[in-house]
């Protein structure tokens, strides 16, 4: 644990470590080491290393005299303070709030909120697809309304196709800046969570919050049968959840293999890679580069410009006429789009 602590504050990088430390022996809100001070006890001498060395490094820590562990033995309750929440400044963390369990562990959860605000708009400005458009949340008369409001007449009589798909663009986009909610799709959310599994969560956080001010066996029993019901129906709207997506595959397959991609867990990753000059790569940007030269290698590589004249078939009979599309073909095409896939490049969506 100290060769890992010690790796981070080396790295010379912010960090914020969360997690259970088992220094049942550490009086946090002293900074002391509960316990004779010339002991020989192998596991108060580790603690006292531990906080020597978190002394010296300048970590800080956000639990003082909270109970973060609660196990009943032989009908006893016994309380611990097991976990604990460091970080390298202080500026990292606004605040550390004790929240209920998750699942049947004996452990209190954290719910840390990081100082991050400052950077979040620059993330969303230079990240693609972090804020996320609720097309299924529009309906079509808020689209038709929506662009009966705007004049599709082009601003000049002689333009180019370009200028023309670039103003036509431009005005659609006008659509669904106004009428499609957003959020942020780096929020992370289990798929099935509902109004109703949320305020059964914040009703059993009050039953574990009511214990913290009063720890009887009274108050105990009520936050566990409040959790065990919080645990039941996350269980069943999760169930419920799988049916329905299941249920419209045929019709919408995007949900399920979204939801599966979710629950994909990637275990191997891509190692160092040998550079031309013999070399390994050092980073993920290295061997990015080594990948995609590798792939680039299969390809063959075509001069710039147009093609030779050997490669046309210049011949009377090879002679495009002219066309004729009407609007009806225009609106077959459109009746076979998709609404259920992403934009395109030109970042229309299809349901518009």
């Amino acid at each position: 644990m100290l060769n890992m602590l010690t790796r981070l504050v080396c790295e010379d990088m912010e960090s914020v470590v969360v997690g259970d430390f088992n220094l049942p022996n550490v009086s946090w809100l002293s900074g002391s080491i509960i316990g004779p001070v010339d002991t020989r006890n192998k596991g108060l001498v580790f603690e006292k290393n531990v906080l020597n060395w978190l002394h010296n490094n300048g970590l800080i820590w956000y639990i003082n005299d909270e109970v973060t562990r609660r196990r009943v033995v032989n009908g006893i309750l016994q309380e611990s303070t097991l976990d604990q929440v460091f970080s390298t400044n202080q500026a990292l963390i606004n605040q550390v709030e004790i929240v209920s369990p998750l699942g049947k562990s004996d452990h209190v959860g954290f719910d840390v909120e990081l100082n991050l605000s400052l950077n979040r708009k620059d993330r969303q400005e230079n990240e693609p697809g972090v804020i996320k458009q609720l097309w299924n949340k529009v309906t079509y008369k808020e689209i038709y309304d929506k662009s009966c409001e705007i004049d599709w007449l082009y601003s000049k009589d002689m333009l180019s196709i370009e200028n023309m798909w670039d103003e036509l663009c431009n005005k659609m986009r006008l659509v669904s800046d106004d009428i499609v909610p957003t959020e942020n799709s780096l929020k992370l959310k289990q798929p099935w969570v509902n109004s109703s599994l949320k305020r059964c969560r914040k009703k059993t956080d009050k039953c574990w919050s009511s214990f913290d001010c009063n720890p009887t066996v009274e108050n105990l029993n009520v936050a566990l049968n409040q959790q065990e019901k919080f645990e039941g129906m996350s269980f069943k709207c999760k169930i419920e959840f799988e049916k329905r997506i299941t249920k419209h595959l045929k019709t919408n397959c995007k949900p399920f293999y979204a939801y599966l991609r979710g629950k994909r867990v990637v275990k191997d990753s891509v190692s160092s890679l040998e550079k031309p000059d013999g070399s390994l790569t050092k980073n993920n940007f290295e061997t990015a580069e080594v990948l995609a030269d590798a792939f680039a290698s299969v390809f063959v590589k075509e001069p710039y410009g147009p093609l030779n004249e050997e490669c046309y078939d210049i011949s009377e009979d090879s002679v495009i006429d002219d066309l004729e599309i009407t609007s009806d073909d225009v609106l077959d095409e459109f009746k076979k789009i998709n609404i259920s896939k992403s934009p395109g490049p030109d970042e229309i969506h299809p349901k518009l």
